[in-house]
Parts: C-alpha cells; sequence; structure tokens
C-alpha cells in the first residue's frame, strides 16, 4: 500500500510540473497567435527548422563526414515531425468543430510527452557526452556542442508546443492595426455634417428670424 501511494505521489508531482510547463507553453502559444496570427503548428514547424540547423553545428564541428549524415538525417525527421504537426492539427480542428474527440489526437499528445522529454534529455546530457569524446574528466564542451544540445531541447520544445490548446488562424497584429486605423477613419469620412440652421436663407429673411426671436 506505501509503494502504491509513493507511485501515486509520484504520478501527481510529475503531472503538477507537466500542468505548469504547459500553462507557460500554452501562454507561449496565445502570444505567438496574437503577435504573428499563426497557429501553433506554425510555431512548432518554424522550431523544428531551426533545430536541425544548430543539430548540424556540433555534429560537423565533431567530424565533418559524421557532421553531414546527421544532418541529413535530422533534416529527413524534421521534415516528417513537420508534417505530422499539419495532419494532426487540421484533425483537432476537426474533432473541435463536430464538438468532439478524436482518439488519434489524444493519443498523440500523451506520446508528446515522451517526447518532448526524450529530446530535451538528449539535449541536456549531450554536453557530458563531449567530455567523454575528448577523453578527459574536465569539462570540454565546445560552443558547437551547445549548439548541438540547444537543437535537441528545440525539437523537445515542438513537442510541448503541440500539446497546447488550439489557437485559429487571423492576421498578425500589425494588419489588424492597420485595418483598425482604416475602419476608424473611413467612419469619420461617412460621418454626416451638421447644415447651419440659416443654411439657403436669405439675408432679409435671416433678419427678421433675428428680429422676432429678439425681445422688445
Amino acid at each position: 500500500m506505501n509503494k502504491n501511494k509513493t507511485n501515486g505521489e509520484k504520478t501527481s508531482l510529475y503531472g503538477a510540473i507537466d500542468n505548469t510547463i504547459m500553462k507557460g507553453v500554452n501562454g507561449g502559444v496565445r502570444a505567438w497567435n496574437w503577435a504573428t496570427g499563426g497557429t501553433k503548428a506554425d510555431l512548432a514547424n518554424k522550431m523544428l527548422t531551426i533545430a536541425p540547423i544548430m543539430d548540424s553545428v556540433g555534429w560537423i564541428n565533431y567530424s565533418p563526414s559524421f557532421g553531414v549524415f546527421m544532418t541529413g538525417f535530422a533534416l529527413c525527421v524534421s521534415h516528417i515531425f513537420q508534417k505530422r504537426n499539419i495532419e494532426i492539427e487540421k484533425q483537432e480542428l476537426e474533432a473541435l468543430e463536430s464538438h468532439a474527440m478524436d482518439m488519434e489526437v489524444e493519443d498523440y499528445k500523451s506520446r508528446a510527452q515522451f517526447d518532448a522529454l526524450s529530446w530535451i534529455a538528449c539535449g541536456v546530457f549531450w554536453p557530458m557526452g563531449a567530455n567523454k569524446r575528448a577523453g578527459t574528466i574536465i569539462p570540454y564542451a565546445t560552443q558547437a556542442d551547445y549548439c548541438t544540445a540547444f537543437g535537441n531541447v528545440i525539437t523537445g520544445g515542438s513537442f510541448y508546443v503541440m500539446r497546447a490548446d488550439y489557437m485559429p488562424p487571423r492576421k498578425n497584429v500589425l494588419s489588424r492595426a492597420v485595418d483598425k486605423t482604416m475602419e476608424l477613419l473611413r467612419g469619420l469620412q461617412t460621418r454626416p455634417v451638421g447644415v447651419p440652421a440659416f443654411a439657403g436663407r436669405s439675408l432679409g429673411s435671416i433678419r427678421d428670424i433675428k428680429r422676432a426671436e429678439s425681445p422688445t
């Protein structure tokens, strides 16, 4: 019973940490959507474009021939992930519009938790592997090694982004500001101008009216 309680506490602790992370990720996705108008798949796919570039720096620095091979491999993997992200977001949107739950999407989000942690762990431990390659216990991770580590972390982050709440695409903040300004200007142009009370009357009739209105 104590063992079950311990496992429950671990699960609860992990859930609390994951919820905290996802609150931050959801905030980031909302900010991205507000600023650029892009969806979470757009953001995740841009991250997956940057990640293999960062990865390649460390790999090529370690071994040019190995680096070229791994860079090509990373680009292929990123492309597969990007296509998958687009498909998942499309299925998620269809489920939302039909007020249903797509189990494939939910399964993907569950797996994405593990994928995110795995890639981030690779990024964290990559500089430690650099020490072994150097054959010394003294830290020897180069800036290129940290580039590769950062690329792995970015890939892991893209999985967290795909677990975020869906935000529909819209115009970016600058386009919305321009549209709002033009709308205000059109409103000012179409506003009716007041007509003077004595417009169209002769000078004599105006004097007669004023004389009639003035106290005797």
